[in-house]
């Protein structure tokens, strides 16, 4: 099968920068976030190769826990529906390989214990993002353990906490090893 013949659903994807590297190979890659698409109301294809989900974790993930007295039934309600509709996609396609992303937090009381955890200066980048991955997929290959690279710009790396749209974009060094381990 040629790559432009593989599907890879990018589901909550914002930015697409986890599906880039299958993108730029050739894939037949399908941006599925707001606001053109709703994951919530898509309709998968029923060939699908792989998926990659960064389901949303503004009310779920450990960092919103300042957030905890505010939040609402309806809100974490929602967000375990995102990742409640990925499953379900999941089991109505059965891709080859598929992985939910999220950080630390609730996610985990849905999907259990991650398969595999990392750090974006594990794979060269100057900051810290604890980074959970759940599903069928081959593990990607860390460039670095050495915590010289986690701490090799301390300022920018708690300027980069406030900026949150930056940190939430998938690193490319990460997405670049994961499409290496799952092509």
């Amino acid at each position: 099968m040629n790559n432009h013949e593989k599907i890879i659903l990018d589901l909550f994807g914002g930015t697409g920068s986890w599906s880039k590297p299958y993108k730029n190979a050739g894939y037949d890659v399908r941006l599925i976030t707001l606001p053109e698409n709703d994951v919530m109301e898509y309709i998968p294809p029923q060939y699908v190769y792989g998926i990659l989900a960064a389901c949303p974790c503004e009310v779920i993930s450990n960092c919103a826990a300042h957030l905890r007295t505010q939040r609402t039934y309806n809100l974490v309600m929602k967000h375990c529906a995102y990742i409640t509709r990925t499953l379900i996609i999941i089991l109505e396609t059965s891709p080859t390989f598929w992985c939910i992303e999220n950080p630390p937090g609730d996610a985990k009381k849905l999907l259990g214990p991650p398969q595999y955890k990392f750090q974006p200066y594990e794979f060269g980048e100057k900051y810290t993002k604890q980074t959970y991955l759940w599903g069928k997929f081959n593990p990607p290959m860390k460039k670095f353990t050495d915590a010289v690279n986690k701490k090799s710009n301390i300022i920018e790396n708690m300027l980069a906490r406030h900026r949150n749209v930056k940190r939430a974009i998938t690193p490319a060094s990460f997405a670049d090893a994961f499409f290496e381990a799952n092509k």
